[in-house]
């Protein structure tokens, strides 16, 4: 091994590093003594020399296993290396067998390649800030549309008429009261049938209507009707109780004569 072992130190000083194991175990040159003792000390020193007067102390990392180890650099006082040198670097670190671990990469790996996973870690990030902003983009779009749709929906219950007005316009198309279905047979709660007959016979398909009557008089106004008589010259209303009306009859080929009647049960 060659210049593994390093410090930083006032230029022309004498250094030697201290080699300890996971354990605590000391190096000795050959094996990590257990329980070292200051009669030993002198086989425990690793000379480390200065680069060129740079302050700069380098020495070789023993031929040991992989494992984590830690060296105490001491500056030599005396002429010999004694438990009084004063530690003035320490260096650890994870040992691979050829080499130290660089930044708690794997055997390996290099510096290069951990700046690049670091710089693909941070694109990833990137890369999903994006896309959290673009989702947070398509709620708030999808948002605006919600609430243009609630704004139109708003619009469109306001534009319905109230039953005041329909009841204006049917009444301006059709005339004021009941029409449609309930007033082609009329409204009141009594069931009033008329039988057409002409020569004793029943008459089909004539039309028959019933106006209301004032003091005798046919006022004109259609109360019921127009409908049709069935084959049996049948034709059903549905007039008020004991109201007289007038019955009037129409079909191509048949005179007939408008008839006062008072509604009654059939």
């Amino acid at each position: 091994m060659a210049r593994e072992l390093w410090a930083q130190h006032a230029t022309g000083a004498t250094l030697y590093a201290v080699l300890l194991n996971a354990a605590g175990a000391v190096w000795n040159g050959a094996s990590f003594d257990a329980t070292p003792t200051a009669v030993e000390w002198a086989t425990y020193d690793i000379a480390l020399t200065e680069d060129d007067v740079l302050g700069y102390f380098v020495g070789d990392m023993p031929a040991v296993v992989a494992g984590v180890y830690t060296y105490r650099v001491h500056k030599q006082i005396a002429g010999a290396p004694a438990t009084t040198d004063p530690v003035v670097w320490i260096g650890e670190g994870q040992w691979t067998g050829a080499g130290w671990t660089v930044l708690g990469a794997p055997a390996g790996a290099s510096i290069a390649a951990d700046i690049a996973a670091v710089k693909g870690d941070a694109e990833g990030v990137v890369a999903a800030t994006d896309t959290l902003e673009a989702s947070a983009a398509a709620i708030a779009a999808a948002t605006d549309t919600l609430e243009a749709s609630a704004a139109s929906l708003a619009s469109a219950v306001a534009a319905v008429p109230t039953t005041g007005e329909i009841d204006a316009a049917l009444s301006a198309a059709h005339g004021t009261g009941s029409w449609g279905a309930e007033s082609l047979y009329g409204a009141g709660a009594v069931t009033h049938v008329v039988t057409i007959l002409q020569g004793g016979l029943p008459v089909d398909d004539v039309a028959v209507w019933v106006t209301s009557d004032l003091a005798g008089v046919d006022t004109g106004t259609v109360v019921a009707g127009t409908i049709r008589t069935n084959a049996s010259g049948v034709a059903t209303f549905y007039l008020d109780a004991s109201t007289w009306y007038w019955l009037h009859a129409s079909k191509s080929g048949y005179n007939f004569t408008a008839t006062r009647f008072q509604a009654a049960a059939s």
